[in-house]
């Protein structure tokens, strides 16, 4: 995305009221070569800002750079807590990029000391598959051994129905429920902040989340992809508007954006929009369910 649309567009979204965002992408983010002025664009426009990297392209000065920027959060995510794991998590990778993320954390973390700064809240971020999912304790070991501020864990999520061999089975996924139980016990001792709540409520929910409660992501959350396409959510891949075209405030407004939102006050509708979109272990189901609860009286389900 070209730094002028990306600055317009921290500018439209500062007006409408929003106050975080999240820059990842269909690749890694810290490829793009402006991408340390993007973030200092949007903690700029007054915006909580969270960047979602693999972490093998982060060197000292841009570790650095991102701590000037008082980055909020850097969330790396990473499959694997071995050599092993991460050969067969990342087919075709050479397997010594693992040490390199691991030792990128580490010094993200001393960093940080050095400048007697907080930030960027250091998270690493575990999906948890077929492939990793007996193995969730080397990956607090990880997480403790380098200074992360933070571990998260979600269920693995197929892309557009593919990737179905990678799902646990209903007893894999049990003993995963399990061992995360056991691992927010060790977490606690040693201080290391979590979402393991939220993960274990996002495999209560499970996959089919649209059976469970409306999807109210058209209200409060976009996705702009770097060629200015703008959909409600990951996983809704039909464009609503282009921001090389029309404003943001206008395409959040227009028919598109209102038709998603009136598919997805139903059953019936979010029925449709999951049997031709991957809504599977959706993302933002937990928000959802808070919005239900406040608002279920509304509900026309």
């Amino acid at each position: 995305m070209p730094s002028r649309t990306f600055a317009n567009l921290c500018d439209e979204l500062a007006a409408m009221g929003t106050s975080s965002m999240t820059i990842s992408g269909e690749g890694e983010p810290f490829l793009h070569p402006h991408i340390v002025e993007l973030i200092a664009n949007a903690k700029a426009t007054g915006h909580t800002v969270t960047v979602f990297t693999n972490g093998t392209a982060l060197g000292e000065d841009t570790l650095r750079s991102l701590i000037d920027a008082r980055l909020d959060r850097l969330r790396v995510s990473l499959w694997a807590g071995s050599h092993d794991e991460y050969a067969s998590a990342y087919p075709g990778t050479d397997p010594r990029l693992f040490d390199k993320v691991v030792a990128t954390l580490g010094l993200l973390s001393r960093l940080k000391l050095d400048c007697r700064s907080r930030y960027p809240q250091l998270e690493l971020h575990h999906p948890i598959d077929r492939g990793n999912h007996r193995h969730i304790e080397a990956i607090a070991d990880l997480a403790s051994n380098t200074g992360c501020d933070r571990l998260s864990f979600s269920p693995f999520k197929t892309q557009a129905h593919q990737l179905s061999s990678h799902l646990l089975t209903p007893d894999e996924t049990r003993e995963v429920q399990r061992s995360l139980l056991r691992l927010k016990r060790r977490l606690g001792s040693l201080g290391l902040a979590h979402n393991i709540d939220a993960a274990l409520r996002r495999y209560r929910i499970g996959a089919a989340v649209w059976e469970r409660f409306p999807c109210y992501i058209g209200w409060v959350h976009a996705r702009v992809r770097h060629d200015g396409t703008v959909r409600p959510c990951t996983s809704f891949d039909v464009p609503l508007g282009n921001v090389n075209e029309s404003s943001l405030p206008e395409i959040w407004n227009s028919e598109g954006f209102r038709d998603f939102r009136r598919r997805t006050r139903t059953r019936a509708g979010l029925a449709e929009i999951a049997a031709s979109h991957d809504c599977s272990y959706c993302c933002h189901a937990l928000d959802n369910l808070r919005v239900h609860r406040a608002f279920r009286p509304l509900s026309v389900l």
